[in-house]
Parts: structure tokens; C-alpha cells; sequence
């Protein structure tokens, strides 16, 4: 009895002291220690001292951890920063770090000086007990080595060993911890509910609850220096005790906003960067309508190719509204075969390469009756997804396989081809005339064993066209699937944010049908987003001049279609214009005739005119009359006529006298 009541003292005293602590988060602490390079000649054997080498990957700290039975591992790491060019050597105190030397040069740990670092021929390795040979050491530059000639060293991340020969770069180091330079940190999270932080070593480390994120910020005792690293972590120096507030913030929040039928249909609050979850949204109704999912935009014409749905994986940077999505549902394809998990025994079914929208290939029992080896190919298929379901159609029945027996034990054989069983075997596919074990895994898909049993082939693709059965492993992200026949495939139509009653809207073009769109009721009705155009006449050519109510009345034309509240056609009306006649003549010839729309500027396409010469004049071509200008109105007849420069020709005369006759002489000159 007086026990009980002594203890039940105790914890009151405890809960009182309790009571009394200030109201802060989780805190942390450990010891900072400071330790200043030394050479080996400076260590005594009073010293308590810490050994380092320093490769490309880091720097690392002899330790006595797991050395009686083997090599000790690369567990402990320190920081060296140098400070007036003395190296100092900063890290998490623990006993397996700690060394000693004693009188006769062996290193022994400090926490039991009758255990020493000796070396180990086998594996070059390091132990740490009471062998009597190869354990006094001395320096030997950058190294120290022990009397049977091995170099403390280290093997590359691993652990520590001992080597008859130097490695290339690396440094060994000793540290002794200065006069009163432990010093105990601690570290809290401010606000409490912020989050929790730990200090291992020189290290903060702050963890962020759900809601908050580390600012960065920080409230550091004096003697106590701290730097932000930018990945909830901090590092510090100490030269006193003291403490480390860690600050966090509350992230920003943002409302997301479901919007069904036109109207909000829920809300929820998700903080920045965090994503919505695909679990997480809701799934809303209309009667008459199928929900397919959340889009960011709204359809408010209906479409029927499936909109990109939102998946709720993104992370949340802002306000959003999301809108419900709906479809009509149309009768069930009959010739289509639905991706299946498992399959059923006495269903047909397609062994596919793939489960993605777009082209995949199929296992192909065609050639099982015509080849000696008995076959089996691969055919290209194309697999639809419709937001619903996946899904092939097809009616090749050389495709299609009946499964019988079980999961564990089945077959697999061909509904057109006499009738042979898929056989799976290390050298791919083959047809076999009596059945065999074919097995499915929900995991790994198809496949089948040896002989014995002992080793499984399972089906997989072989690059982009085909199929093979060489693998020895199933693999989850390497296999085929199957597509079921006769099971129910929804095709859907008609998708859109605005469910209700839809009515059709149809806009013609000289009684063909230009565009139809369905339309939710109390929508806005909206134009083609490109102008249909007429093709010309001989005569005439056609301008688009609008929509109108009316077919071919252009005093119904109007470009205010308002809101569907019944079906409706529009017509498109255009305006006849006559072409301008654009007559070329050259000296009375009239070389091209043309055709030209006001506005337009007629250009001549045929070889530059020209005019022969005649006893007195050259010609040059020098433009037409009247001079070429833009049409000014349309159905008028224009003739240019080409006009040429005249250039006089010129003459010489030459005199000549012989055997009494006289003879005149004209040249042309130009």
C-alpha cells in the first residue's frame, strides 16, 4: 500500500512538472562538436581523438562499429571547414568514432583501450580486437601505415580496409576536440502544429505537417550560426549552448468548385500544391444522362468525340471550377470485344499486345492449317476507348480463341481453325491438335510451361508488330491482355456540361448540309466557326453574305441565333456579283480576254507585245492605254491597248568608181 501510494506521488510531481513546460512543438537536440586538425606527432596518449579520410565521395570517419567480426562500413560522415587556415571537422559524437593512442603507437578505441585496429591479408580488410601483430602505426604523409606495411584506406562507399599500396587520392586526418567545445542545441517548431524537427549531427531537419511548409525562417540563440539549405534542412554552428526555433506557415487554400447542370452541385477547400485526388471527386447525376467525368471548361454544345476529363492529379495552384460532363448512351456494339480482367470459361476472346487506345496486335491463328510448324501470327487491331470501356471490333474469326477449364488450368483454342489449341513454349507460339495447359495470371497475363513444368513462357510483345513467348518471368508492365466477346460495350454520344433536352441545329449550303450541331436547350446557338463559299460561274462570282431563317432570302439574314429552344436550320445566302471583262489588244488583235472582280488589278500574263519594223521605223513596247488601274465596279467591259515607241531609221550612202561605172551604196544604220 505504501508503495502504491509513493508512485501515485511520483507521477503527481511528474504531471505537475509537465503542466508547467511552455506550449511548443516536439524538440530536438544533440551535441556540437568541434574538433581542430592535429598531425599524428601531436596526439598524446591522453588525447581522445577522431580519424578521417577523404575520397571523391566524401569524407568519413573511422569507426569500431561491427570491426570484431568485420570491416567497419562507411557510417559515420563529418563536414571539414577550414577557419584562418586550420581545418576543423564537425559531427554527430558517438562512441564507435572515438580512438585513443596508447605507448605503443596502436590505435585503440577510446571507450575500451584493450581493443585495437589491426590488419586482415584476406580481402585487405580492417578488425578491430587483440591480435598481436600488425597494429602499431605510424604517418606516412597524407596516410598512415602499419608495421606490416598496409595503408589505412578506404574502399570506394563502402567500408574500410587496409592496402599494401597508397590510393591515389585520399587523405587521412586527425582531430582533437578544443577545450570546451560541446555544446548541446536544440531545436522546436514554431508554430507547434507547424510540424516536428529532428538535429542529427550539425543538421535540422524540419517536417512539414499537412497544411504548412517550412518557410525557411529561423530564431537562433547567440553562439549559434544557422544556414538555410532550401530542402527543410538546416545546418548550424555552435560555440555556446542554445536553441534553434524552426518557423512554418500555413499554406494558401483554394476553393474548388463542382459545377453540374448549370448549377453548383458541391465545393471543397484544397491547400496550394496539394491535388484534388481522383478518389476524391464526386460523381453527380442526371436523369436520362451518363456521367463521364470533370472537365475545366464548358461544352455547352453538345460534341461527340469524348472531351480530355480532368483527373485530379495535378496540383492545385488557384481557384477552380470544374464542370460535370455528361453523355447519351447508345446501344451496346455487338461486334465489339471488351477488355476483361479474368477470363470465363466457353467465351471467345482476342490475346492482345496492349490495353492503350490505338493500334495493338492480336494473336492470329490463320496460318495454323497451312504451315508444318503450326503457327501462330500477329494481326494489327485497334483498340477504342470511349471513356467507359476499351474495347476492339472485328470480325476475324482467326483472331478469336474459346477459353475452356479454369484459371489455374486451362486452354485456349481457335474458333477457325480446325480447331487447334494455342500452344506456349520457349520457342514462341503453336498450334497443337490435343489440348494443352494454358494458364492467366491477372499479374502477368498468358502463359503456358515446360514439359516438366518446372519453367513458365509467358506471352509479351516483340517490339511494335508481334508477339513472343521467350520470356522465363512475368512481367507486369510486359504482357497481353484480353479483349471478351459478346460482353456489353456502352458507346456514347452527345457529350456536354449542359445536359437537358437537346435539339438539333443544321445549317445548309445550296441544299447540301454544311454543319449539325446538337444543341442543350437555353444554350446559345453559335455560327460555324468558317464561312461555307459558293464556287464561280463563268459570269459571276458569289460573296458569303450570312445566315439566314429563310433559304435563299437574304432579307432573313441575321447574325443574332439567340438560344435553342427547338430545332432550327439556317441558310446560307450569298450575294451574285458579274466579273469584269479585261480585253488585251495588240495592234488590233485582241490577244487575252479575262475575267476580273471589283477591287482587283489586272495584270497581263502573256509575252511583252511587239510590232514589226517598216522602212522608217523600229518599235519598242512601252505600256498600255489607257493605264492599268484597280476594276471600279463589276459586270464592265475595260480594253488595254498596247502602245509602242517609234525609233527612225537611219542610213548611210557610199560612192564607188570603177571600170567606168558608177555605183551608189545605201546602209542601214539604226
Amino acid at each position: 500500500m505504501k508503495l502504491t501510494k509513493r508512485l501515485l506521488s511520483m507521477l503527481l510531481v511528474l504531471c505537475m512538472a509537465f503542466s508547467m513546460l511552455p506550449a511548443m512543438g516536439l524538440t530536438a537536440s544533440a551535441a556540437s562538436v568541434k574538433w581542430k586538425e592535429v598531425s599524428w606527432n601531436d596526439i598524446t596518449t591522453d588525447d581522445t581523438f577522431i580519424i578521417t579520410i577523404t575520397n571523391s565521395n566524401g569524407t568519413y570517419l573511422m569507426n569500431s562499429a561491427n570491426g570484431t567480426s568485420a570491416t567497419p562500413t562507411l557510417g559515420y560522415t563529418g563536414t571539414i571547414t577550414t577557419e584562418n587556415s586550420v581545418n576543423y571537422c564537425t559531427f554527430d559524437e558517438v562512441a564507435e568514432v572515438l580512438w585513443k593512442r596508447d605507448s605503443s603507437n596502436r590505435l585503440c578505441v577510446a571507450s575500451d583501450t584493450g581493443k585495437w585496429i589491426y590488419t586482415n591479408a584476406k580481402n585487405n580488410a580492417l578488425r578491430v580486437g587483440t591480435i598481436t601483430t600488425g597494429y602499431t602505426w605510424t604517418q606516412d604523409g597524407d596516410y598512415i601505415k602499419s608495421n606490416n606495411s598496409r595503408y589505412l584506406s578506404i574502399y570506394g562507399t563502402t567500408d574500410f580496409r587496409s592496402y599494401t599500396s597508397k590510393q591515389s587520392g585520399q587523405v587521412t586526418r586527425f582531430f582533437k576536440a578544443e577545450t570546451a567545445s560541446l555544446f548541446t542545441v536544440t531545436a522546436s517548431a514554431s508554430p507547434a502544429a507547424g510540424g516536428t524537427v529532428t538535429v542529427e549531427g550539425n543538421t535540422i531537419t524540419a517536417t512539414p505537417n499537412d497544411g504548412y511548409y517550412v518557410t525557411g525562417d529561423y530564431v537562433a540563440d547567440n553562439g549559434i550560426t544557422v544556414t538555410y539549405n532550401n530542402d527543410n534542412t538546416f545546418t548550424f554552428s555552435a560555440t555556446a549552448d542554445g536553441e534553434v526555433l524552426i518557423e512554418f506557415a500555413k499554406k494558401a487554400t483554394y476553393t474548388v468548385t463542382y459545377r453540374s447542370a448549370g448549377s453548383v452541385y458541391d465545393t471543397a477547400t484544397v491547400v496550394e500544391g496539394n491535388a484534388i485526388g481522383a478518389d476524391n471527386l464526386p460523381t453527380p447525376t442526371v436523369d436520362g444522362w451518363t456521367f463521364i467525368g470533370w472537365s475545366t471548361t464548358e461544352i455547352l454544345t453538345a460534341q461527340d468525340n469524348r472531351p480530355a476529363l480532368y483527373a485530379g492529379t495535378d496540383a492545385v495552384t488557384g481557384n477552380l471550377d470544374l464542370y460535370a460532363v455528361y453523355a447519351k448512351e447508345n446501344t451496346s456494339e455487338s461486334a465489339g470485344y471488351k477488355l476483361v480482367d479474368t477470363p470465363t470459361a466457353g467465351k471467345t476472346y482476342l490475346v492482345v499486345t496492349s490495353d492503350a487506345a490505338g493500334t495493338a496486335y492480336a494473336l492470329d491463328a490463320s496460318a495454323l492449317t497451312t504451315t508444318s510448324a503450326k503457327t501462330v501470327a500477329a494481326t494489327a487491331v485497334t483498340i477504342t476507348d470511349n471513356g467507359s470501356d476499351k474495347y476492339i471490333s472485328t470480325t476475324d474469326a482467326n483472331l478469336l480463341w474459346t477459353f475452356s477449364g479454369t484459371v489455374s488450368s486451362a486452354q485456349f483454342r481457335s474458333s477457325n481453325a480446325d480447331g487447334y489449341y494455342l500452344k506456349i513454349n520457349g520457342s514462341g507460339f503453336a498450334g497443337s491438335a490435343t489440348s494443352t495447359d494454358v494458364y492467366w495470371s491477372t499479374s502477368y497475363g498468358l502463359y503456358g510451361k515446360s514439359g516438366s513444368g518446372s519453367t513458365s513462357y509467358y506471352v509479351k510483345p516483340s517490339g511494335t508488330s508481334s508477339l513472343s513467348a521467350n520470356t522465363t518471368s512475368g512481367s507486369a508492365t510486359s504482357r497481353v491482355y484480353l479483349y471478351e466477346g459478346g460482353a456489353a460495350v456502352a458507346a456514347y454520344s452527345n457529350y456536354t456540361t449542359n445536359p437537358g433536352t437537346m435539339y438539333t441545329i443544321t445549317w445548309m449550303v445550296n441544299g447540301t448540309e454544311y454543319q449539325k450541331d446538337t444543341v442543350a436547350e437555353n444554350s446559345a446557338v453559335t455560327a460555324p466557326a468558317v464561312d461555307p463559299t459558293m464556287d464561280d460561274t463563268a459570269s459571276n462570282y458569289f460573296d458569303f453574305a450570312g445566315w439566314s431563317t429563310v433559304e435563299n432570302d437574304a432579307n432573313y439574314i441575321t447574325t443574332d441565333f439567340g438560344t435553342a429552344t427547338g430545332p432550327k436550320t439556317y441558310y446560307a445566302v450569298f450575294t451574285t456579283h458579274t466579273f469584269a471583262t479585261v480585253n488585251w489588244v495588240v495592234e488590233g488583235t485582241t490577244v487575252a480576254t479575262e475575267s476580273y472582280r471589283a477591287g482587283e488589278t489586272p495584270s497581263y500574263k502573256g509575252e511583252t507585245p511587239t510590232k514589226a519594223s517598216d522602212d522608217t521605223y523600229s518599235y519598242t513596247f512601252s505600256g498600255w492605254d489607257p493605264e492599268i488601274t484597280a476594276v471600279s465596279e463589276e459586270g464592265v467591259t475595260i480594253t488595254y491597248t498596247a502602245v509602242f515607241t517609234a525609233k527612225e531609221i537611219t542610213y548611210a550612202a557610199s560612192l564607188s568608181i570603177g571600170s567606168s561605172t558608177l555605183k551608189v551604196t545605201k546602209t542601214r544604220t539604226a
